[in-house]
């Protein structure tokens, strides 16, 4: 009934305005290296497979990603401890074909880790 009747023009309803984002506009960063973010997860179970699923291991994978770039480099380790993200550091030094002038830290569990230990 009641389409029937929108239809016919009986029943009118106050079209709603949408309320506007607010963007907010992040620095652009022009040179490689300028900013790298870290990140340290725990390995979803559900995503183990063969040797680690039988048995039974946990995996922590860090993540390096170079903000301007967007190059990545990922690396898992069998504990999450402050050697392994010294290692993991070093292992991202080597790799970049760029000096890191600054790392972020994206969690709270990654912030354990010593950049002044890797230099």
């Amino acid at each position: 009934m009641i389409y029937a009747a929108k239809r016919m023009g009986l029943v009118k309803y106050k079209k709603t305005k949408k309320k506007s984002r607010n963007h907010r506009r992040y620095p652009e960063l022009l040179i490689p290296g300028e900013k790298v973010q870290i990140d340290v997860k725990e390995v979803p179970y559900n995503c183990l497979r063969g040797k680690a699923l039988r048995d039974g291991k946990h995996f922590y994978q860090w993540t390096a990603i170079d903000e301007c770039t967007r190059m990545r480099f990922v690396y898992g380790f069998e504990e999450h401890t402050p050697e392994n993200s010294t290692k993991f550091l070093k292992m991202l030094l080597k790799e970049f074909p760029f000096k890191i002038k600054r790392f972020k830290q994206i969690t709270e569990e990654s912030s354990h880790i010593n950049i002044k230990a890797v230099k």
